[in-house]
């Protein structure tokens, strides 16, 4: 049997969080419509030229927080799949689920850039090798922020269409190899591999979001899906945000402010945006932040006169 990274748990812990059962995780309904094709995150392969990582499930896991980022706070992420492989103790057999989000509860998340996959790298220690300390301690520095939390889904139809309506899902199957017009269609074997199931209509094929080939399939709805997980986000205080920043106010009747120091700029809308234009320099990727009212007042309130507001 081809392996793709994953490796099946025999029984689920006593504590897991289920899904519709046993949790305690509050879900938020984000996405009504149950697609997520909208959010999702740069295309990332496992594998380079002569080495697989066999990180499948670090790496739908990442995509999953990847997207709930984007969707839940408008910031886009692209996050170290080789941090949390390694942390997460993966093998030449690959891993399992509850290892990687354990992980990453434990150790928090980094930015790709900081610890890269150079994809020329052919040596598997290389790859696999420790974590420097500092980056060890931008992890923590994550969590200090952010937590991250999952609960399994169970498997069927009418389960993964309800999560599917809080966030993407990672989930694991046999790998998909009968394509016929497009779908590719239930096959018996073995869960291999972990994905991100990014849509989903009832009687419809599901989408996937895949690490290897062509990144975006197409399942039957009567393809058989093993396991399912679903990992929650919520901020337990912002983030610092780098001057410069378009702040939206996510609540009420929404505002927008350019976050400048520790001054909110609140004017007129078309103002702001040229300001913020102008100050980025054009480049603004990164440059702004969905919040709530409480935090949107806690920064004081300028006029683009420089004037007091609130």
């Amino acid at each position: 049997m081809s392996k793709y990274g994953l490796i099946p748990a025999k029984y689920f812990k006593v504590f897991d969080y289920h899904f519709g059962g046993i949790s305690g995780i509050t879900g938020e309904v984000l996405n009504p419509s149950g697609d997520w094709t909208s959010y999702l995150p740069v295309k990332e392969y496992q594998y380079g030229t002569f080495l697989d990582s066999m990180g499948c499930v670090t790496f739908s896991a990442m995509n999953c927080l990847e997207i709930l980022f984007k969707r839940q706070y408008n910031v886009v992420y692209n996050f170290s799949d080789r941090f949390t492989a390694k942390l997460s103790d993966t093998t030449k057999n690959g891993n399992y689920l509850y290892k990687v989000g354990d992980a990453i509860r434990q150790y928090g998340l980094i930015e790709e850039q900081n610890w890269p996959f150079d994809r020329s790298m052919f040596d598997w220690d290389i790859y696999y090798a420790d974590i420097p300390t500092p980056l060890i301690a931008d992890g923590k520095t994550f969590l200090a922020y952010t937590t991250v939390q999952y609960e399994f889904v169970s498997p069927n139809n009418t389960s993964l269409l309800n999560a599917l309506q809080e966030a993407p899902l990672q989930v694991t199957i046999t790998y998909p190899n009968n394509n016929q017009g497009g779908v590719f269609q239930r096959q018996e074997g073995q869960e291999q591999h972990a994905v991100t199931l990014i849509k989903g209509l009832e009687g419809e094929p599901w989408e996937i979001f895949d690490t290897y080939n062509d990144t975006i399939k197409r399942l039957a709805w009567d393809y058989k899906f093993f396991t399912a997980l679903k990992y929650n986000l919520s901020l337990k205080k912002l983030m610092a945000i780098p001057s410069n920043t378009l702040i939206q106010l996510i609540e009420g009747a929404g505002n927008f402010g350019l976050l400048v120091g520790d001054k909110l700029y609140v004017d007129d809308l078309a103002k702001i945006t040229a300001s913020w234009l102008v100050r980025n320099n054009g480049k603004v990727d990164g440059k702004v932040r969905a919040v709530k009212t409480a935090d949107f007042n806690s920064w004081k309130h300028y006029n683009l006169k420089g004037e007091p507001t609130n």
